[in-house]
C-alpha cells in the first residue's frame, strides 16, 4: 500500500504540511515528534472503558473499570422534562398516512398480544412494555446510519452529520433499554419474542429504507409520538 502511494506521489500533504513518503510515521526514518501537535486520542489500554475482549488495562489513576459513553448525550433539566408537550404531525401524503397506519397497527398488536390493555395496568406491564419498545426503537437509527454510511462510501461524498445523528439515536434507545433492565430482568419467553420481532422488523425496515427512506423517517417520527404518549 505504501509502495503504491510512493509511486503515485513522492509527497503526502497532511494538515497543510508536506511529509515525505519515505519518512512516514512508521517508516524506517520516522518523523521527529512535533511539540506543536497535540494528540487527543487515548489508547484503549489506558482508557477507563472496559474492553470487550478483556484486554488487560494499564491503570492510570483509575481504580475501577468504568464506561464513559463516547456519544453526545445531553442531560435534560427538570424544567425541560416537564415542559415537553404532546404534538402530532398530520399526514401530508400517502407515505405519511402509511407510516402512521403502520405505527398504529404495531401499537395495537403489541398492546393486545402483551395484555397491556386487558385488566388493570400494573407496574410489571409498564416495565415489560418499556423494555420491549426500546428493543424495537433502537433498530431504525442503526439501520439508517449503516445505509447512509454505505451510501457515503459508494458516492464518495460526505454525509454532513446524518450518520452520526442516526447512530446517536440508536445508542440513546439502547441506553434506555439498559436502564430499564436494571429494574426487571426479562425471562426466556420475553427474550424469544424480542428475537423474533427484531428479526422481522429489522429486515422489513432495512428493505424499506433502501427503497424509500422518507417513509422510514416518518415512521420513526410517529413512533416517537407514541413514546411521548406512553411516558407522559
Amino acid at each position: 500500500m505504501l509502495y503504491s502511494l510512493r509511486k503515485l506521489s513522492p509527497v503526502f500533504v497532511r494538515s497543510g504540511k508536506q511529509f515525505s513518503a519515505g519518512r512516514w510515521i512508521h517508516g524506517p526514518n520516522p518523523l521527529p515528534p512535533n511539540p506543536e501537535i497535540i494528540h487527543d486520542m487515548v489508547h484503549f489500554k489506558t482508557s477507563p472503558n472496559r474492553h470487550s475482549l478483556g484486554v488487560q488495562k494499564v491503570k492510570k489513576g483509575v481504580e475501577d473499570d468504568v464506561w464513559d459513553n463516547p456519544f453526545q448525550h445531553s442531560v435534560w433539566t427538570e424544567e425541560e422534562v416537564y415542559g415537553v408537550k404532546k404534538t402530532h404531525v398530520d399526514p401530508h401524503d400517502r407515505a405519511d398516512s402509511l407510516a402512521l397506519s403502520a405505527v398504529q397497527a404495531a401499537r395495537w398488536t403489541f398492546d393486545t398480544l402483551s395484555g397491556y390493555k386487558i385488566g388493570n395496568i400494573t407496574e410489571s406491564k409498564v416495565i415489560n412494555r418499556a423494555i420491549f419498545l426500546e428493543t424495537v426503537a433502537g433498530v431504525p437509527g442503526m439501520v439508517g446510519g449503516m445505509l447512509r454510511h454505505l451510501r457515503s462510501l459508494r458516492t464518495m461524498n460526505r454525509d454532513h452529520g446524518w450518520i452520526h445523528t442516526l447512530l446517536e439515536e440508536a445508542e440513546n434507545e439502547r441506553m434506555h433499554l439498559l436502564t430499564f433492565v436494571t429494574i426487571k430482568k426479562p425471562g426466556p419467553i420475553f427474550r424469544l419474542a424480542v428475537i423474533g420481532t427484531q428479526g422481522i422488523f429489522m429486515n422489513l425496515f432495512f428493505l424499506t429504507y433502501m427503497v424509500y427512506p422518507k417513509i422510514c423517517h416518518r415512521f420513526v417520527g410517529y413512533l416517537e409520538e407514541e413514546a411521548v404518549k406512553t411516558y407522559t
